[in-house]
């Protein structure tokens, strides 16, 4: 143990050492848990051999698509009149 001034008073206070001021850590894991001979830590994927590509959805509802489908129409048919 050491002795060290307070900071808010003249007056010495002890302190703990470093060794005794940490706790011994415990293992989250067992040994045989952590290593696993045989066991590949980076397995491979097959790759497909189709190709990846973006694919539109339409989230709407069928009501909402009907009211937009109405909307574009009123607005082509105020630019014929």
């Amino acid at each position: 143990m050491t002795t060290q001034l307070s900071l808010f008073s003249d007056t010495a206070a002890k302190t703990i050492s470093s060794k005794q001021a940490k706790p011994a850590q415990m293992d989250m894991f067992a040994q045989s848990e952590l290593a696993q001979f045989g066991v590949h830590a980076n397995p491979r994927m097959a790759l497909s051999s189709g190709k990846l590509g973006m694919v539109v959805e339409d989230v709407r509802t069928a009501e909402q698509v009907e009211a937009d489908k109405i909307k574009q129409a009123q607005e082509m048919t105020g630019k014929l009149f």
